[in-house]
């Protein structure tokens, strides 16, 4: 029972989201089974947890059947009748809170009975709705098919005698199309440079040309996913700074969710030109961070909050603001799935102490990592070998090198390159611990064998603790 859909599902409901939803059930105009409105009663005591004793498929027919002996067949039949309710739950909260699509179908439907009388005043209604709606793409698909109707049909002689222009009509429905196919264009070019796949998007050619000939100022977020479009095919500049532009003057009038994306598209920009010896670009990528952060549009979602997480601190450190790092790991925790909080904070703030050089620090934070999970696991052995190797502790140094060693080699689904390129990491540290405790061999033999080497990871930091430490 705990594994089913149904609870796995009804875990992930808020308490006020799951009381929402029994009212939902409970309602007879969405339900008249009174077999699955006591099983949500029997549901919500043991929500969010279900881990009860009484918790069994056994014990759970016995209550919601308590006369009736235990029928597979019929239980399973009632968890699947409660997953198609739950989907007309969500549906139903997703049009509450959207309101656009519930007026627009009520004036068809008014239409299609017949009751002309009502229209009029409907479609006032949905037209103040969308005057107030500053912010969102669907705006555009709400305006064109309020138009649409309008256009269409004639309620008043007035009406009769001014009809609404087509092309006015059309104009939303132009935006909407150019925005989505402009977007959809930008994810497929993305999805292009990281697989061996081609695309042919219908009519792409006539909107570039389109939005390369036109003033696009009364067309925000078209302007904008075009500049993307640049940005991501010639890898332009120009482009670059145009989108920061286009985002200072429209940042309010695009939906949070696109402005997400369109921040992402410029960060991996930065990070592409970083890694070309475009230094300037780390700060660049630092204050579209601290943009994000200003208007919330990081750590909305919890799949990818660990990874910002980590990606700014590393930002942080490699810019030296170690004060600004500091605080935002602190700040920031929170934001953190709790399953994965205090990994990714022992992690971070261990990451700023190596910095900080306060090694006995970094090295306390990172033996207090007592779960580690898989996106930290590699990024931990990594600086805690480093961390071992600056405090001299050759034990520990010696034994890590083994178990790290053994973890990338059991890891099925990592790339073999990927492997190789931890395994010389491994290699060389251990040249280099040698040569730090006396043990004779060249410096200069070894610097060319880092330098030649192309599979691996943390070269830089290889060279400049050889130059440290190791002249000769």
């Amino acid at each position: 029972m705990y594994q089913t859909k149904l609870i796995k599902t009804l875990k992930q409901l808020s308490a006020i989201e799951f009381n929402r939803f029994e009212r939902y059930v409970q309602s007879p105009y969405y339900n008249s089974r009174e077999d699955a409105i006591r099983l949500m009663a029997f549901l919500k005591e043991q929500h969010p947890d279900f881990e009860g004793e009484g918790f069994n498929t056994q014990l759970v027919w016995e209550r919601v059947f308590p006369n009736r002996s235990f029928d597979d067949a019929h239980f399973r039949f009632l968890r699947t009748y409660l997953m198609r309710l739950f989907y007309g739950f969500i549906a139903a909260e997703e049009n509450k809170t959207d309101g656009h699509w519930q007026l627009q179908d009520a004036l068809y439907a008014l239409d299609k009975k017949g009751m002309e009388g009502l229209i009029p005043n409907m479609i006032l209604q949905a037209q103040e709705r969308l005057e107030n709606t500053t912010v969102g793409i669907e705006r555009h698909l709400h305006q064109f098919r309020l138009n649409q109707f309008v256009a269409e049909h004639s309620f008043t002689e007035a009406n009769r005698t001014k009809k609404k222009d087509l092309a006015s009509v059309l104009l939303p429905l132009d935006q909407y199309y150019l925005i989505h196919k402009l977007r959809m264009s930008c994810s497929l070019l993305l999805r292009r440079q990281t697989a061996v796949e081609e695309y042919h998007v219908l009519l792409l050619d006539e909107i570039l040309q389109f939005c390369a000939s036109r003033d696009l100022t009364d067309m925000p977020i078209v302007a904008l996913y075009y500049q993307v479009w640049l940005l991501l095919k010639v890898a332009d500049v120009k482009a670059f700074r145009n989108i920061k532009k286009l985002l200072a003057e429209h940042q309010l009038s695009v939906p949070p969710n696109f402005l997400t994306e369109i921040y992402a598209h410029l960060i991996n920009f930065c990070t592409r030109m970083y890694r070309k010896g475009e230094l300037r670009f780390l700060g660049e990528m630092m204050t579209l961070y601290k943009t994000m952060l200003q208007h919330n549009l990081l750590f909305q979602h919890t799949s990818s909050a660990v990874h910002s997480y980590k990606n700014i601190v590393t930002l942080g450190l490699m810019l030296e603001e170690y004060d600004w790092t500091e605080n935002f790991i602190t700040t920031y925790k929170s934001y953190i799935p709790a399953e994965y909080q205090e990994g990714a904070y022992h992690y971070n703030i261990a990451h700023l102490y190596y910095y900080k050089k306060t090694y006995g620090q970094a090295l306390s934070h990172l033996q207090r990592m007592e779960f580690i999970d898989p996106f930290f696991r590699i990024g931990h052995n990594l600086l805690l070998l480093k961390t071992y190797y600056e405090c001299d502790e050759i034990e520990a140094f010696i034994a890590l090198c083994g178990t790290f060693r053994t973890y990338i080699h059991r890891r099925k689904n990592m790339p073999t390159s990927r492997k190789q390129a931890y395994f010389h990491f491994i290699k060389f540290s251990r040249k280099l611990f040698r040569l730090k405790q006396g043990k004779k061999k060249s410096a200069d033999t070894i610097r060319k064998e880092i330098e030649n080497c192309n599979l691996l990871v943390e070269k830089k930091w290889l060279l400049q603790t050889l130059a440290r430490d190791c002249k000769g």
